[in-house]
């Protein structure tokens, strides 16, 4: 499943550059996706902050520890890419690779309706979070939290119907 975050309109959030790295214009790069390096996929990715949205193309990428770092082309010192930091990375949703059945994307999933099998409501999805074994929907009221397991606990995800439906004893 996919970390992404983004709206349901045509731009997707990638990540968001958290600083520069060394004085010849490294990016460091918090991801959304996963596996992270899927971030450095898209050869033009759009940069969008409070004073500039643009497009850029990547020159190069590199891990660094747990960072993953970014080259933007034409832009070859620390001075340069200061403007970017605090930064999100934006590319259109119509990139996006095809998921196979059974996987969706995060943000697909935020905002949709979660019932029981019994048809009990209970209550919208907050957000997802990663906990290494499986995704978790975390609901509204922070209280509930419902592993995202297809076919075990999730027995149907209904887009079109903002529905998720799961097998779950919450009580």
């Amino acid at each position: 499943m996919s970390r992404l975050k983004f709206s349901h309109d045509s731009k997707v959030t990638l990540g968001k550059i958290v600083g520069h790295f060394g004085v010849r214009g490294w990016l460091k790069v918090f991801s959304y996706t996963k596996p992270r390096e899927q971030i450095t996929k898209y050869q033009e990715i759009k940069i969008d902050n409070d004073h500039l949205n643009s497009n850029f193309e990547l020159e190069d990428w590199k891990i660094h520890g747990n960072q993953i770092l970014l080259k933007i082309k034409k832009f070859d010192n620390r001075d340069d890419v200061e403007v970017f930091k605090n930064s999100l990375i934006i590319i259109d949703r119509k990139n996006l690779p095809d998921l196979t059945e059974g996987q969706y994307y995060w943000n697909d999933l935020e905002g949709m309706e979660v019932q029981g099998i019994d048809g009990k409501k209970i209550g919208k999805v907050s957000h997802m979070i990663e906990t290494g074994s499986n995704d978790v929907m975390v609901m509204e009221d922070n209280k509930e939290l419902i592993p995202f397991i297809f076919g075990q606990v999730v027995k149907r995800v209904d887009l079109e119907k903002n529905l998720i439906e799961v097998d779950w004893n919450w009580d």
